[in-house]
């Protein structure tokens, strides 16, 4: 059985952000049409964030760390996928 999995960061607003704050960067994982949001654990600012590239649009310190951090969750998500272990995964997601 063929197993579909993808990966996507991104920025959430709260309802407690004001503009001008440092948004979460969450991740989402779907793995056979199921997907979970998952928060990164980082904030950063929206304005410096690259929508299409879905990294930090940034050459400062921070922004190189972030943007090692999501490549590591990346390479992270493609070793699971290709050890075949999927459905463990995504049962663990908290909703």
């Amino acid at each position: 059985m063929e197993k579909s999995f993808g990966l996507l960061f991104y920025l959430k607003k709260s309802k407690w952000d004001k503009v001008g704050d440092e948004l979460d960067i969450y991740s989402r994982i779907t793995v056979n049409g199921d997907s979970k949001e998952i928060s990164c654990n980082r904030k950063f600012d929206p304005i410096k964030w690259n929508v299409i590239g879905v990294r930090v649009d940034n050459r400062t310190d921070n922004a190189k760390a972030i943007n090692s951090y999501l490549d590591i969750l990346h390479r992270s998500g493609l070793l699971i996928l290709n050890s075949n272990s999927l459905d463990p995964l995504i049962s663990k997601c908290p909703e």
